[in-house]
């Protein structure tokens, strides 16, 4: 089962280093672009798909997409990706939950099928490394409290080796796959353009 940890395109809300660095206009239809294209992909995952979702949706608006959702919850990102797991695990009944954020536009669904297999043959955790220090999948069964301390400065270097940490003090094995890159600055997005130049309708943004 895969849940997508994302916030909804609305104009104004996310994606503040696109923001600043290409404007508000821009990186709004980034966002939407990305936002749409995980829910195009991991909704044809054989697990399964559900979006857990940062804040509500803005009055007026709608997702274009028949994936369940649900609010986010928690203290923390971590504590946030915890509770959303666990709620994919209560609300489908499937016991591997895989975490994938929304602006991870090379992740796909043979991604999810490597992890998912890995923790189904003996991992407790499989995982992509971000190319910024973070990650961009984790696959595991027992999702629970202790991987990332309270005060973990989330979108830092510091991520994947606190991750890795909190894995190794609670005995669990994991594998890793190549790294992959997220969406987060304007040069993150000039070279997935570069890397990726036949997916027309994002680098005609």
């Amino acid at each position: 089962m895969v849940v997508l940890m994302g916030r909804f395109p609305a104009e104004g809300r996310g994606k503040s280093r696109l923001a600043a660095e290409l404007g508000a206009q821009r990186a709004h239809a980034i966002h939407q672009l990305l936002f749409y294209h995980a829910l195009e992909t991991f909704s044809k995952c054989v697990s399964g798909c559900v979006l857990a979702l940062a804040e509500a949706i803005p009055a007026g608006a709608q997702i274009q997409s028949e994936v369940q959702s649900f609010l986010q919850h928690g203290a923390t990102l971590g504590d946030r990706m915890v509770n959303a797991a666990r709620e994919a695990q209560a609300m489908t009944g499937c016991e591997i939950v895989t975490l994938v954020g929304t602006d991870l536009p090379e992740i796909t669904c043979s991604d999810v099928a490597w992890a998912e297999a890995a923790v189904r043959g003996g991992k407790d955790a499989a995982i992509l490394p971000a190319k910024d220090g973070g990650f961009g999948l984790i696959s595991l069964k027992n999702w629970r409290n202790g991987f990332w301390s309270d005060d973990l400065p989330w979108g830092s270097s510091e991520v994947m080796e606190q991750t890795r940490a909190g894995l190794r003090s609670a005995g669990m094995t994991w594998v890793e796959g190549p790294d992959t890159a997220d969406i987060d600055t304007a040069e993150d997005w000039q070279e997935f353009c570069q890397k990726h130049p036949t997916f027309v309708r994002y680098g005609s943004i």
